[in-house]
């Protein structure tokens, strides 16, 4: 007499011996949605929403534009690179300001930018991100006569003058070198010529900003005292009354070869160049100060953040910078010897940054370093997958981990939430993956498509469980499973090693047949909630 149940499903945990795992433990769990104790298929890709126009193979996606309650709204951002594109901080944006870093430069672009110069490449425009320095200062001569009653000894001023470009959207970028200083006095004008004029390429550049220095008064302070056209080379000094000081000084273009760029709470964007950690200024995304930097002492991969934290992944440990203010950056290295074998696997969530390394999954948090597979894969295990395939996307409270062996493609699916919700496989790979918060969809690039996942008809769902010995030989005739519906619902077991014919189930009408031995697995494969499996030996034991 003897009863197996299987009930309260769980994932897979292919580090414990199919022998020894749980009765609701599985040694395959895929295409399973396991959040509710019953077996659920997830839904397969929904109709495309995007054919994307970009040659080669697609590995970021990013929605620009969409409008909350449209599912068709917005565009599709889409590069043959790995890129990371944020939204602005800057205070009032309404033109959606994009910044993103991966390609050529970091660049930013915007409403009306984005989408314009034809084409479906988007985007199609975008701008470098930052302000040159003006390549020269300007020159400069004293003209005019001085009052009469101007005292050389006492009223001469000794100017210099240094300039700075200023965008369409505000930007003023670092002061050129100063001028030659001259000596003024009272009734006298100063005349600058030879004011540094546009520079080649993209940028979009408007003004100029002339900032005059008085050592009688100013120390040596800049003060505003003029605005010209970009176009115009000539100024006249005959102001009285100066603006405000420069605070432009460390307002620098970011690294060439920035790369891994996030947003903080507190407004100052972050990024990573070689060994270094760099930081925006608060709310100002085209201002790079390169003494603000935090080294690692080895090539950073990428990074993420969660709350006030940065998490820096080198080659070999992750680092962590906590602070609210760039300038006010705490850096520590954490002794894990656990480096980023993929930029791709890298993903900001609730819980922490999560990334690929040669042992596994782990998450930085609050409660510091985590091997999220600890319980599930022992490191050869988690190699079989590829980590350095590994693209990662978060959604739905779980990592999706899609990965490339060169003989499959597919996806581990995880829960960092539940340490005991084991693993789930899906059947389902994509170059590029986009978790929209609109939506709350997670869209995936296949052949150039984005289709929206968990949108389509019902994935056929298989869960095997692990291996139930009895310590004698035991006969069991009957199975019921009981579900809501039998969609392509079919079960087997296996006995002593050896598989039985596949039974198609359509009710929860008990079904007999007839096995004997030592050893049993059960295998129930549905495109249907399955809610329970019970395996008795006699149709009376099947209830209770």
């Amino acid at each position: 007499m003897a009863r197996l149940t299987f009930r309260g499903f769980a994932g897979m945990i292919p580090k414990i011996a199919a022998i020894n795992l749980a009765q609701n433990q599985a040694v395959e769990a895929r295409n399973c949605r396991l959040d509710s104790g019953t077996l659920r298929p997830w839904r397969g890709l929904g109709a495309s929403v995007a054919t994307l126009s970009k040659a080669g193979e697609i590995k970021t996606i990013y929605r620009f534009g969409a409008v909350p309650n449209q599912p068709t709204s917005g565009f599709w951002f889409h590069w043959n690179q790995r890129v990371h594109a944020v939204r602005s901080p800057v205070l009032g944006d309404t033109e959606e300001r994009t910044y993103f870093t991966g390609t050529d430069r970091p660049r930013y672009t915007y409403a009306g930018l984005a989408t314009s110069g034809g084409g479906t490449g988007y985007p199609t425009v975008s701008r470098p991100l930052g302000v040159p320095i003006p390549a020269n200062g300007p020159l400069v001569a004293v003209t005019g006569t001085p009052d009469v009653d101007a005292d050389p000894l006492t009223d001469t001023e000794n100017r210099s003058y240094v300039v700075t470009y200023v965008t369409l959207k505000g930007e003023e970028g670092p002061p050129s070198l100063p001028s030659l200083s001259v000596d003024w006095l009272p009734g006298q004008v100063v005349e600058l010529t030879g004011l540094p004029g546009a520079v080649a390429g993209e940028w979009d550049l408007t003004h100029k900003r002339i900032y005059r220095r008085a050592s009688s008064s100013a120390g040596d302070e800049y003060f505003l005292v003029g605005t010209v056209a970009i176009a115009v080379t000539t100024f006249t000094d005959n102001i009285d009354v100066v603006g405000a000081a420069i605070s432009s000084y460390q307002y620098y273009e970011p690294p060439s070869d920035l790369h891994g760029l996030g947003v903080m709470p507190a407004g100052f964007m972050y990024g990573f160049s070689k060994n270094q950690v760099c930081f925006s200024e608060i709310y100002l995304p085209h201002a790079w100060d390169p003494d603000i930097r935090l080294p690692t002492n080895h090539p950073i991969v990428g990074g993420g953040n969660f709350g006030d934290t940065i998490v820096a992944i080198t080659t070999k440990n992750p680092y962590v910078a906590v602070g609210q203010d760039p300038r006010s950056m705490a850096i520590d290295e954490l002794q894990i010897n656990q480096g980023c074998v993929s930029a791709e696997s890298i993903v900001s969530t609730r819980y922490g940054v999560i990334y690929g390394s040669p042992d596994g999954a782990f998450m930085i948090g609050p409660a510091g370093a985590q091997n999220l597979l600890e319980n599930y894969l022992r490191p050869d295990q988690w190699q079989q997958y590829n980590p350095a395939s590994i693209r990662g996307a978060f959604f739905d409270d779980r990592y999706f981990a899609f990965y490339d062996t060169g003989t499959e493609q597919g996806a581990l699916i995880l829960k960092p939430s539940d340490g005991a919700a084991g693993l789930v496989k899906l059947s389902i790979y994509a170059t590029a993956a986009f978790a929209d918060p609109l939506q709350d969809k997670l869209f995936l690039v296949q052949d150039h498509a984005v289709q929206p996942f968990d949108s389509g008809s019902a994935m056929t769902m298989t869960w095997t469980s692990g291996e139930q010995f009895t310590s004698k030989a035991e006969s069991f005739s009957v199975v019921q499973v009981v579900a809501p519906s039998y969609t392509s619902t079919s079960i087997r077991i296996r006995v002593d090693g050896t598989w039985g014919s596949s039974i198609p189930v359509t009710s929860p009408k008990p079904i007999r047949f007839f096995v004997k031995g030592n050893r049993f697995q059960v295998e129930i494969t549905s495109q249907s909630e399955i809610e329970s499996v019970v395996v008795a030996s006699q149709p009376s034991e099947l209830g209770g």
